[in-house]
């Protein structure tokens, strides 16, 4: 894989397969002729690196493991009285979980200040008002981005400006804790405005162009923020560890094959040098009688 392609938050990877079918006989069957077969179902396996990877909101909610099966189930956490304008936003939530993963879901739906801890699993989806400060404290160390009073709080390592925005509805994908490779997916709204907002511009295709970093904000007026919490002198330096882990110990083995080729080189010249000279044959005469 090109080390390029590293620093991409998805791939697309296409499989070509040829064949041709050399002789035409009509009492076989058509995979006994055919040069290539493909059976069944076809897998990629790709071995972890040392680059880590990032929750991010690309194809918002992605529930496939590194496996690529579902979590069994996605916990969608919602308040203990949630209105319709967040159930609508919910339902859209699901409808684009359908669309992305392609594969049936099975949910669990926890309603409460709280989240028990058998619903802690490998994908939550919480979804709360900016006001609901004392269930978004309980993640409080996941979010990049946390309700506060009547404002927000953000980490020092995304570049926001809480203030500007006019009634917002914030998605975020974090890291949990809770399992392993736990993704936390929270969605505050300001306001029943913004879920109903939200609600509307989920199904949208260019919608989903917009959601390929940590932390998307939709405004009052329509515009979708994206912010991303991953520093890109940090992911570089990682990126360049990667490819040094390849390719420094391939420079000493191409230099080791050139030494050998190199001493293999000279020891053949002495050899030919040492070789003694033929000896010349002599002259021989021959007699013809009479």
């Amino acid at each position: 894989m090109p080390v390029q392609e590293l620093d991409a938050d998805q791939w697309t990877i296409g499989l070509y397969a040829f064949h041709d079918l050399g002789t035409l006989d009509c009492s076989k069957k058509y995979d006994e002729v055919a040069w290539t077969v493909i059976e069944g179902h076809s897998h990629v396996m790709l071995m972890p690196g040392k680059v880590p990877g990032y929750p991010a909101l690309t194809n918002f909610p992605y529930t496939l493991n590194n496996m690529g099966r579902p979590a069994t189930p996605i916990t969608l956490w919602l308040p203990e009285r949630p209105s319709d304008a967040m159930l609508s936003a919910a339902a859209s939530i699901a409808v684009r979980a359908g669309q992305t993963n392609r594969v049936p879901l099975r949910w669990d739906v926890v309603m409460g200040d709280s989240l028990p801890g058998k619903s802690k699993g490998q994908v939550v989806i919480m979804m709360g008002l900016r006001d609901d400060a004392r269930r978004f404290n309980e993640v409080k160390k996941f979010l990049y981005i946390t309700p506060s009073g009547d404002g927000y709080t953000t980490k020092q390592k995304i570049g926001a400006v809480p203030g500007s925005w006019k009634e917002p509805a914030i998605l975020q994908a974090s890291e949990t804790d809770w399992k392993k490779q736990g993704v936390l997916y929270s969605v505050i709204g300001a306001s029943d405005a913004a879920f109903s907002r939200l609600a509307r511009a989920l199904p949208l295709p260019e919608t989903l162009s917009k959601l390929g970093a940590q932390v998307a904000v939709f405004t009052r007026e329509g515009n979708v923020f994206a912010f991303t919490t991953v520093d890109p002198e940090v992911r570089r330096k990682l990126i360049e560890q990667e490819q040094n882990r390849y390719t420094i110990p391939m420079k000493f083995v191409i230099a080791g094959i050139i030494l050998v080729v190199v001493l293999l080189a000279i020891n053949l010249i002495a050899l030919l040098r040492r070789r003694p000279a033929p000896t010349p044959a002599l002259p021989t005469s021959t007699e013809t009688s009479h």
